[in-house]
C-alpha cells in the first residue's frame, strides 16, 4: 500500500550561476555578522575550495530581485575576495515576503551539525594527522570510540567522549595522552564507562601534575574503586565546596592520589 503524503509546496527551484553583485541580503530577518561571522567569513575567502562549496539558497522576488536566503556567509566571502565571478544558487520563487522568511527559519530549524564522532571518522577517513594519531593511541590502550550516547548501549572498552578526548589530545600531546588513555582504559575495563568524562578530566589533571614523578601502579590501585563510590565522592566534594562536578572529580582524583603517596 503506497503511503499517503501530503502535497508538494511550492514550485521546483532553478539551479543557476549568479554573480554576487546580483544578490542581496535582507537584513530584517538574516542574522547579524558578529565578530565571529566576519572570522567565519575571513576563513571561507583565505581557503576558498569549490569542492566544499555548497550552492546558495536564493529567493527570487516580483520585481525579479536576488535575495539569499541560506548563504549569507559564502556571498560575503566571494565579496571579499573580489575574484568570484559567479556563485552557483538554488533559485525559488516564494509567493509572498512573509515566505521567504518562513524558508529561512525552516532551513536552519532543518540543519543538524555533526556529531564529534561523525566528524572524528571524517577525518579518519580523509587521513588527518591527529585524528590518525589520536587514533593509534585509543588501539594501544584498548579503547574504542562510540557514536551512541546512551552509556549502557555501549560495548566493553567504548566510550563515547570522542570530543574531549580529542581536545585534550590537541591541547596536551601524545606523552601525555598516552598516559590518561592507559589509566582510563583500566577504569573503563573495571567500571564501564559510565563516569568516562569525568574520570578523563581527573586522571588527566594528575598525568599532568605529576609527569615522569608518577606511579602509574600506585595510581592504578587508586582508581580500583567502584563507579558509584567515585560519583558519590564527586557529588559530595561538588555540594561541599560550591564548584562543578568535573572539579569535584579533579579535586577528589588528585587528593585520594596524594594520600596514597602519603601513605
Amino acid at each position: 500500500m503506497t503511503k499517503a503524503y501530503a502535497p508538494q509546496k511550492g514550485t521546483p527551484p532553478v539551479l543557476q550561476f549568479c554573480a554576487p553583485a546580483q544578490l542581496a541580503v535582507d537584513r530584517t530577518y538574516q542574522r547579524e555578522l558578529d565578530a565571529g561571522s566576519h572570522q567565519l567569513i575571513a576563513r571561507i575567502a583565505a581557503g576558498w575550495d569549490w569542492n566544499l562549496f555548497q550552492p546558495l539558497v536564493v529567493a527570487q522576488r516580483q520585481d525579479r530581485s536576488l535575495w539569499v536566503v541560506d548563504g549569507q556567509h559564502r556571498l560575503e566571502a566571494a565579496q571579499l575576495r573580489g575574484d568570484v565571478a559567479h556563485l552557483p544558487c538554488v533559485i525559488f520563487y516564494p509567493g509572498e515576503a512573509s515566505d521567504e522568511a518562513a524558508v529561512f527559519v525552516e532551513l536552519n530549524q532543518a540543519r543538524r551539525p555533526l556529531t564529534p564522532y561523525a566528524l572524528y571518522n571524517g577525518a579518519l577517513a580523509a587521513g588527518d594527522e591527529q585524528a590518525l594519531a589520536l587514533d593509534a593511541l585509543m588501539r594501544e590502550a584498548g579503547l574504542r570510540f562510540a557514536g551512541s550516547a546512551d552509556v549502557a548501549t555501549l560495548k566493553p572498552g567504548q566510550i563515547n567522549t570522542v570530543g574531549r578526548v580529542r581536545k585534550w589530545h590537541a591541547r596536551h600531546g601524545e606523552k601525555a595522552t598516552r598516559a590518561t588513555l592507559a589509566a582510563l582504559a583500566r577504569v573503563v575495563r573495571a567500571q564501564g564507562a559510565r563516569n568516562a568524562g569525568l574520570m578523563l578530566a581527573a586522571i588527566g589533571a594528575v598525568v599532568l601534575q605529576y609527569g615522569d614523578d608518577l606511579i602509574g601502579a600506585l595510581f592504578g590501585e587508586v582508581l580500583d574503586q567502584p563507579a558509584d563510590e567515585w560519583l558519590t565522592a564527586f557529588h559530595k566534594r561538588a555540594a561541599a565546596d560550591g564548584i562543578g562536578l568535573q572539579g569535584a572529580a579533579i579535586a577528589v582524583v588528585l587528593d585520594a592520589y596524594a594520600e596514597a603517596i602519603a601513605e
